[in-house]
């Protein structure tokens, strides 16, 4: 009796798979879930606080895998590097925007930034500037040397 009921356990489970791949539209990096994708968004990325999440679910609905973000374009689950427009002008995305050893911004040039060393578990995915930029007062990446004068001038006294 119990061999019965495990096999069609089985089979109902391949047959629920099955369908449920067919309502996610054949995305190999979606699954079964509630829908929401609740902070899994493109939009998501980089945002400052985290929305508050529903617990209710819709039938036969899809989330995407651990590591991937619904791109609301598309309805297509993706990497973030892959999300449209996420970064501005000048920005890159990174998976860990809390963490390294580089300036992040004008005001820290010419000053000994510390290290910091984060739990993969505790990064902050988002943007970044690229090599050679640092955020500016506005919160701009701008090129490190169009930075304020009197980070250049601290730079230079700067003792090694």
């Amino acid at each position: 009796m119990l061999k019965t009921f495990l096999f069609v356990a089985c089979i109902a489970n391949v047959l629920l798979a099955d369908s449920i791949e067919e309502t996610c539209g054949g995305d190999p990096n979606a699954r079964a879930g509630c829908g929401s994708n609740c902070n899994r968004k493109c939009s998501d990325i980089g945002a400052n606080e985290t929305k508050a999440c529903t617990s209710a679910c819709r039938v036969n609905a899809c989330d995407c895998k651990d590591g991937y973000y619904l791109d609301e374009n598309t309805g297509k689950c993706v990497l973030p590097n892959e999300c449209p427009s996420i970064c501005g002008p000048d920005e890159v995305y990174s998976d860990c925007t809390n963490g390294g050893c580089n300036a992040k911004n004008c005001t820290q040039l010419g000053r000994p930034v510390p290290c910091v060393k984060i739990n993969p578990k505790n990064c902050k995915k988002g943007c970044i500037c690229k090599e050679g930029y640092l955020r500016d007062e506005n919160g701009l990446c701008v090129p490190e040397q169009s930075c304020p004068c009197s980070a250049w001038a601290a730079r230079r006294h700067r003792r090694w």
